[in-house]
């Protein structure tokens, strides 16, 4: 917009322009002309004056300037009436849009003070356009019920007042309490939005029946005009009193403070507060009560406890119920603690629960841990949660964590969460969660060490966990060594649980042994999926060194990361500074095939003998796995490979290694034959087993259709038939066996 806003005397629009400018001054908005601003301050007044009442719209504007560029101006005329640009703003905000600008001139005119506001917002799209019109409107209504009311009500307080005075059957302290506590309330410390007025049904004694109350015909004011709206339901009044919240109301206290079900749009975007005054007959018997819907103040929750009336003596109460005796630190500590703990449950809360809730509190100055203290609501609608964290364990993770451990306990969502940082040592945390099902009733003490095992450091989970290992005392020590050496790579992919068996496995690494391999499973792993941890003591293990090791065993590699682990000193003098701790994800077609899962010691133990030199790095490694041999089986299948293709009649290697490993069932009879025949250890009838083992070959043989495959095995038979020695079982004095097979 370039053009200027016309000269027109009139004094209204030039207070509207002076207005806006001063605000742009003020607020010093980069990118808004002085000439832009009239213009637009021109146009929103030209609107209003179409306006007989009050309206709301959204305009498109295209500014000059290519850092304004264009916006969605959300422009809101009518009547002055407070809260009005408080309730704007928070209807933008809570849908998410950013705001821009405010411009708010209150203009004198014929009709009355009128406020003319225009919200500057990013561009927005039409749906977004029609869902902020519709919140903007319904915002207005909602101001104008309850400030057109407003009279009324404090007019309705100040006669429920007058009522309780009047009524002698309650006790005098509570009655004090009461009627204190709502003069109080008048003098600036409660935005008054509704009042709805109910009969209880009472049964011959008094009790108040567990049946729907009667709301008083013209007794709604502000927002409870609207009789679908409620105060302590979810759906359409009245509550269903049930005998539990009967007995709640027949209590002697005169007031009821809690938190409303009905969401405020005016001042606050929050849960209206509640205040319910009960109603007596001349016999002193509960028949009724008025309810009061509104916001307390600021003033109300930044003024100290000690002077509010009804709260200076719950706290008293609270501290003679604790046993702190006056003067001391502890009633110090105390009234501290109660000034600073979230004031809504300060107001809801009875004194009898509130003074377990302050002791725990108390108790976590000299200790600061996790503690959970919960506070059930009386009408059974939500629980309230106080969580007290160590503050460099709170972060937004640990919140969102600490969130769905509540939310599945208590099986409801949780509505609201307040921080605060106050305590130097703990972080306290307010959860508000909802209550889908009165009757869910959770083991808080399970649920509060849960929350425990969430806020414990990584490194503190891996004490911990060491401290409930048995193991003798210098592996202890030794491992301690390592509670420091991870880095947050490795904390973030695995628990202290893991790290702990880690540990160990590094711990058997010495010269002689510099690498180990060690294979797991987690609980949604699909067989076939092999997942294993190379632990190395000289340094990282490249890939593509590793890999065709895995290959030739039948495994395909589809994932690796090293993770380097430097323990706090050596754990022994010849010790690197640094070990490697590299995790791959290895997946055996043959396993998925099945449907089946091994055991993989076989496999480890093979792979350290392959990497050691010990055994080669050949196809028929992967008879470890198709077939379950040990790497010294596999070995010996590739000697009698060998020896028979000294004769130049037998097959290729790889027709061999694949004939092996297509009939691993065929294979393990042969090993059998082999062991039955030189075994020293053998134990069994040789004659008879041999015999067994011939026969299981035979029936084998004729599931094998490839004539080459059978002409290896068939030669591969004739020639273990025909050897006479060997010295395959043979060891050294160690025990360790030969390093090579020979056969006559």
């Amino acid at each position: 917009m370039s053009e200027t806003a016309e000269e027109i005397p009139n004094e209204a629009l030039d207070a509207c322009i002076e207005q806006m400018l001063n605000v742009a001054q003020n607020e010093n908005l980069a990118g808004l002309t002085q000439n832009e601003i009239r213009a637009q301050a021109q146009a929103l007044w030209q609107w209003s004056e179409t306006i007989p009442d009050s309206a709301v719209r959204i305009r498109d504007v295209v500014f000059q300037s290519a850092e304004v560029g264009q916006q969605n101006i959300l422009e809101i005329v009518g009547p002055d009436r407070p809260f009005l640009v408080d309730s704007l703003l928070g209807a933008c905000t809570e849908l998410g849009h950013q705001i821009l600008a405010l411009f708010h001139p209150i203009l004198t005119t014929p009709k009355g003070k009128r406020s003319l506001i225009q919200i500057h917002l990013p561009e927005i799209s039409e749906i977004e356009q029609k869902a902020l019109l519709a919140e903007a409107e319904a915002t207005l209504q909602d101001v104008a019920l309850a400030t057109e009311d407003y009279i009324a009500l404090q007019m309705r307080m100040r006669a429920a007042i007058l009522e309780l005075e009047a009524c002698e059957h309650i006790i005098p302290q509570y009655r004090t309490e009461a009627t204190d506590f709502l003069n109080w309330l008048g003098h600036e410390h409660f935005v008054f939005l509704g009042a709805r007025e109910y009969i209880f049904r009472t049964g011959p004694d008094g009790t108040v029946l567990p049946e729907e109350p009667i709301m008083v015909e013209g007794s709604n004011l502000g927002l409870l005009r609207d009789e679908s709206r409620n105060v302590l339901n979810r759906g359409s009044e009245p509550l269903l009193l049930t005998e539990e919240i009967g007995a709640f109301l027949c209590e002697p206290e005169a007031l009821i403070l809690a938190k409303a079900t009905l969401n405020s749009r005016v001042h606050r975007r929050v849960a209206c507060d509640y205040v319910g005054v009960k109603r007596y007959d001349a016999q002193g018997k509960i028949i009724g009560e008025i309810r009061f819907l509104g916001l307390y103040t600021s003033d109300a929750y930044n003024q100290s406890l000690r002077k509010i009336p009804l709260l200076g003596n719950r706290v008293e109460r609270v501290v003679q119920q604790i046993g702190a005796q006056p003067g001391t630190h502890n009633e110090r500590a105390l009234f501290n603690i109660m000034e600073m703990w979230p004031r809504d449950e300060i107001l809801q809360t009875k004194s009898e629960e509130l003074a377990p809730l302050i002791q725990g509190a108390l108790n976590l100055i000299g200790r600061p841990r996790v503690r959970l203290f919960v506070r059930r609501d009386r009408f059974n609608r939500f629980a309230s949660l106080i969580v007290f964290i160590p503050r460099e364990a709170y972060d937004t993770t640990l919140r969102q964590k600490i969130t769905e451990e509540i939310e599945q306990a208590w099986q409801g969502p949780v509505s609201h969460f307040q921080p605060s940082f106050d305590g130097a040592a703990l972080v306290r945390v307010l959860y508000q969660v909802e209550l889908t099902d009165a009757a869910i009733s959770p083991d808080i003490a399970t649920l509060e060490y849960k929350l425990v095992e969430l806020t414990r450091s990584w490194n503190d989970r891996f004490r911990h966990t060491l401290a409930q290992t048995a193991m003798p005392a210098s592996l202890r020590q030794l491992m301690l060594l390592f509670s420091n050496g991870f880095n947050a790579a490795y904390r973030e992919a695995f628990t202290a649980d893991e790290a702990i068996l880690d540990v160990m496995a590094m711990s058997e690494l010495n010269a002689s042994t510099p690498i180990k391999l060690r294979t797991y499973k987690l609980p949604n792993d699909k067989p076939g999926i092999i997942r294993a941890k190379i632990y190395a003591r000289t340094g990282a293990i490249a890939l593509s060194d590793c890999i065709p090791v895995f290959e030739q065993m039948g495994l395909f590699v589809s994932r690796e990361t090293g993770f380097p682990v430097r323990p706090v000193t050596k754990p022994v003098p010849d010790a690197p500074e640094r070990y490697w701790v590299h995790v791959l994800t290895l997946h055996h077609t043959a396993s998925e095939t099945s449907g089946t899962d091994k055991d993989y010691t076989e496999f480890e133990q093979a792979f350290i003998a392959i990497w050691g030199q010990q055994a080669e790095n050949d196809g028929f490694n992967a008879l470890v796995l198709n077939a379950g041999l040990n790497w010294r089986e596999a070995a010996l299948c590739r000697a009698l490979s060998a020896y028979r293709r000294q004769t130049g009649l037998d097959p290729a290697q790889t027709t061999q290694i694949e004939a092996f490993n297509q009939h691993p069932t065929l294979t393990g009879h042969l090993i059998r034959l082999f062991q039955i025949r030189f075994d020293p250890d053998f134990d069994e009838d040789r004659d008879a087993a041999r015999e067994s083992c011939l026969d299981a070959i035979k029936q084998g043989l004729n599931a094998v259709r490839s004539l080459d495959h059978d002409r290896i095995f068939t030669r591969t038979i004739d020639l273990i038939l025909a050897i006479c020695r060997t010295n395959y079982f043979q060891t050294d004095p160690l025990g360790t066996p030969l390093p090579y097979i020979a056969f006559k």
